[in-house]
């Protein structure tokens, strides 16, 4: 699985360096070199730790709910039902965590904006250098 992974990894930040060298010259003087580079890592970041934790988690909950579940059934039936009272308020709690996930990525834009005035201050306003240290 490790293997997979990091091919998919590569290949998505191969895609991505490919897709953004061929946007037009206008999106790349709209846009922050050090925006850019920050997005693109944090988004590749979190894709490698989707698959690497986040999947294998989903997959395991999903599981352990349907086991859980089964088996309460067969032991008890108005138990289990009591017991899935909880499940709006695990719904509810997914809801607020997807809202926080929003700031998150805000924090993400200006993790850019600040590694962008850093970087024109050192003096790499091009973005080419700083490309090929990343991919």
């Amino acid at each position: 699985m490790q293997k997979e992974q990091s091919v998919f990894v590569e290949t998505l930040r191969n895609e991505l360096y490919s897709h953004i060298i061929r946007l037009p010259y206008a999106w790349h003087k709209k846009h922050a070199t050090g925006d850019i580079i920050q997005r693109c890592t944090s988004d590749v970041d979190t894709v490698k730790t989707f698959l690497s934790e986040q999947l294998v988690n989903l997959v395991r909950i999903t599981v352990l709910i349907t086991l859980s579940i089964f088996f309460m059934l067969q032991v008890n039936g108005k138990l289990t039902f009591i017991a899935a009272i909880f499940i709006p308020i695990i719904v509810l709690y997914s809801v607020f965590h997807t809202k926080i996930a929003k700031t998150f990525e805000n924090v993400d834009v200006q993790e850019g904006k600040l590694d962008h005035r850093t970087r024109e201050s050192d003096g790499h306003s091009s973005g080419s250098c700083l490309w090929k240290r990343i991919f």
